[in-house]
Parts: C-alpha cells; sequence; structure tokens
C-alpha cells in the first residue's frame, strides 16, 4: 500500500559528497493525513533533508520538520491551531538491516525495500511522533472539581467516601 505522502527516491540515484531534498505535502495528501493522524486539518506539512550516503549501504539524513495544524484541546474540546519546527535524525538501512532492541540513545532507523526511501512517510512518521497526545489550548483550565489543588484533597482516595458513609 502506498503512503498518502509518497516521496521516494533511489538510494543507489544519491550523490556520494550528500545532497539536500525537501518534500512539502499537497492538499490532497495533507487532507489524508490529517485523517491518518485524527486531526481537524493539517495547513502545511513540509520537511528538508540532507542525505548522506554512507559505506555500509546505509544513508544518513539530517532534516529539518516543518507542520502547521489543527488539533482539539483534550480540556475545552475547542480547536486550536499548532506548529512544529524541529530537526531530527534518521538512518535509512536496507529492509531487514534494521537494528535489533529498543535502544534510545540510537538514532531512529527506517527500512528501505527495493533501494527506494520514501521521504514523504518518513518526514509523516516524524510529524506523528512529535504530535502531542493530550493537546491542550493554551490558558484552558480544568474545571474546579478536577482541578482541586493538592491541599484540598482527601488524605487517601477513598477518605470523602469513607466518611459520607459514616454519616
Amino acid at each position: 500500500m502506498t503512503p498518502e505522502f509518497h516521496r521516494p527516491r533511489a538510494m543507489a540515484s544519491l550523490a556520494p559528497a550528500g545532497e539536500t531534498v525537501a518534500v512539502a505535502a499537497r492538499l490532497a495528501e495533507r487532507a489524508a493525513l490529517a485523517r491518518r493522524f485524527d486531526l481537524p486539518a493539517i495547513a502545511h506539512l513540509a520537511a528538508r533533508f540532507h542525505l548522506l550516503p554512507a559505506v555500509d549501504g546505509s544513508v544518513l539524513a539530517k532534516a529539518r520538520l516543518l507542520a502547521r495544524f489543527t488539533q482539539i484541546c483534550v480540556v475545552s474540546l475547542t480547536p486550536f491551531s499548532a506548529t512544529i519546527a524541529t530537526p531530527f535524525l534518521l538512518r535509512f538501512v536496507p529492509a531487514g538491516r534494521e537494528p535489533e532492541g529498543d535502544d534510545p540513545e540510537a538514532i531512529d532507523t527506517v527500512g528501505c525495500t527495493a533501494g527506494v526511501l520514501d521521504l514523504g512517510e518518513a518526514a509523516a512518521e516524524q510529524f506523528a511522533l512529535l504530535l502531542d497526545p493530550y493537546p491542550r489550548l493554551p490558558g484552558a483550565t480544568l474545571p474546579s472539581e478536577l482541578a482541586a489543588s493538592p491541599e484540598a484533597s482527601p488524605a487517601h482516595p477513598f477518605a470523602t467516601l469513607a466518611a459520607r458513609l459514616r454519616h
């Protein structure tokens, strides 16, 4: 299945000294990605990759992601605009050569099938990883009964219930 934001690039076609490639999602691609990531809208999604082939057959990608999108506040359920502008690193490797284990310090690795890296899908995956899972509109506060201060809360989670049962 072809991803919504597909920008293939043959590993073999890369200049040995490296090269810079920019990708940007078109309107229909952004709409499909918004559905995929359960967002009301994505106004802009682009990435600039500096691709550097390595002697081991991998490609190091130093990239920068820029996205403008709409999220729904988990507190007020109000849509609001958000922006992501951040650098990231990836290593593209031939499929089947992905490292084993989960080293949190290692550079993220993406497998490439048939010697083709998909820069659009790589950008989309980085975008998904950077989305706040609990987006909150700046200034949004919880209702007072949910946001009680720690001093006002009972010492035990069932203390209020126990007090009511005693009376």
